[in-house]
């Protein structure tokens, strides 16, 4: 079967644009790895950081912890494959609110909702990025400029 320029062309423009995961296996990933999940997730866009071992993921659950993405899709169970997406690479990310957040503050993991992100307001955090839409409420979903976590202090 031969393949026309034009598709061809529509199929690498296409593959750009759908959040696909690499494997667990070894290897440079651009935007995301897919690892296996320590326990179910009820919803995306939660903060993911190293689970058990190398090829697990579970959720944030301090203000400090080093979070490395956010999921892609819900989980039924423990040990199912889910998509991360890295912070620091490909585009904004999704993320959801654990409270009120500014337009224009600076993000971290939540301290009382796991998964979640909040507004920084003082003391030690690990900074994931600052978010570009406000978030109003609990579980709201907030749009942000992630960057590589790094540590902040007031």
């Amino acid at each position: 079967m031969r393949i026309t320029r034009a598709l061809q062309n529509t199929l690498l423009r296409l593959r750009n644009t759908i959040p696909l995961a690499n494997g667990i296996e070894a290897g440079t990933h651009k935007h995301g790895i897919t690892r296996a999940a320590d326990a179910a997730y009820t919803q995306p866009f939660l903060l993911v950081k190293q689970g058990a071992d190398a090829q697990h993921v579970s959720l944030v659950a301090a203000v400090t912890d080093v979070p490395l993405g956010t999921n892609y899709e819900n989980t039924k169970a423990a040990e199912d494959a889910v998509s991360v997406m890295l912070l620091g690479k490909g585009e904004t990310k999704l993320m959801v609110a654990d409270g009120a957040i500014a337009a224009g503050q600076r993000v971290t993991p939540s301290g009382s909702v796991a998964g979640y992100c909040a507004g920084y307001v003082s003391g030690t955090a690990s900074q994931v990025g600052i978010a570009l839409t406000a978030a109003v409420t609990a579980g709201d979903l907030v749009e942000v400029l992630d960057c590589v976590p790094r540590t902040i202090t007031a």
